[in-house]
């Protein structure tokens, strides 16, 4: 769900690689190979257009939603990035 989902809130991996890891410049990735089609219903990663040319976000260190800490993006900011994007026509 768009900002109340399970367990999995707005982030970036790259957030984690920089704060967490110490990685020095974000040059990974991770790559996902979906074996079922991806819809609205099942959609398992959602990519805002443009919004990698913003580097890291500014986030939050959330300790204690899952059992490893994420660094999650304010509910305000990945709004005026969907709205960035074309909301839900874009």
């Amino acid at each position: 769900m768009a900002f109340g989902g399970d367990v999995w809130q707005w982030h970036q991996d790259c957030g984690t690689w920089i704060n967490d890891d110490m990685m020095p410049e974000p040059r990974a990735m991770n790559v996902a190979i979906f074996l079922d089609d991806v819809n609205q219903f099942n959609g398992p990663i959602m990519f805002f257009p443009g919004s990698q040319k913003r580097r890291v976000l500014k986030a939050e260190h959330d300790l204690t939603t899952t059992s490893y800490p994420l660094w999650t993006i304010d509910n305000q900011l990945i709004r005026q990035l969907g709205e960035r994007a074309g909301g839900r026509e874009g």
